[in-house]
């Protein structure tokens, strides 16, 4: 019998909770570090949620492109990332529209997903966001966000 490999990464719809930054008065970074938290703290007992009280405070990294992004997401640890997201709604499946515009955000990237050559997102909308709170961004929407300004930070887990 074969016993299933853990994966490197968290899955596309690890139970990290969505957070609604509008209704909890936060700003979008402290959102976005506060879902960091919520992904590195130890897996609640069943039936808890992971809830941190504030955003990370531990020591944090700048990533100088995209190679590092996927490099980061690929060792388990999200990255919060600041730029020029396309702007309106992601459609059913979860994706961003490709209409030309833009509107600066900052989100948290959960992982990386190699089929769809595209990393999963929240930028701490609430459920109605989205794909419940989440969407896809292919990598070369990434890379044209990194191009134009971009900026992507990763915690440093041992520093807090």
């Amino acid at each position: 019998m074969s016993r299933r490999r853990k994966p490197r990464a968290p899955g596309p719809n690890r139970a990290v909770p969505i957070f609604d930054r509008r209704a909890d008065g936060m700003t979008a970074p402290g959102a976005a570090w506060r879902t960091v938290d919520a992904m590195l703290l130890p897996r609640p007992p069943r039936g808890h949620v992971r809830r941190p009280p504030r955003p990370w405070e531990g020591e944090r990294k700048e990533l100088p492109g995209v190679a590092a992004i996927l490099a980061t997401l690929d060792a388990g640890l999200p990255v919060v990332m600041s730029g020029v997201f396309p702007a309106g709604l992601p459609d059913l499946d979860g994706h961003f529209p490709s209409n030309g515009k833009g509107e600066p955000m900052t989100v948290a990237i959960l992982n990386y997903n190699a089929k769809r050559d595209a990393v999963r997102l929240t930028p701490s909308l609430g459920l109605t966001w989205g794909q419940l709170g989440r969407a896809w961004l292919p990598v070369t929407a990434l890379r044209a966000i990194m191009r134009d300004g971009g900026r992507a930070w990763a915690p440093n887990p041992g520093t807090k």
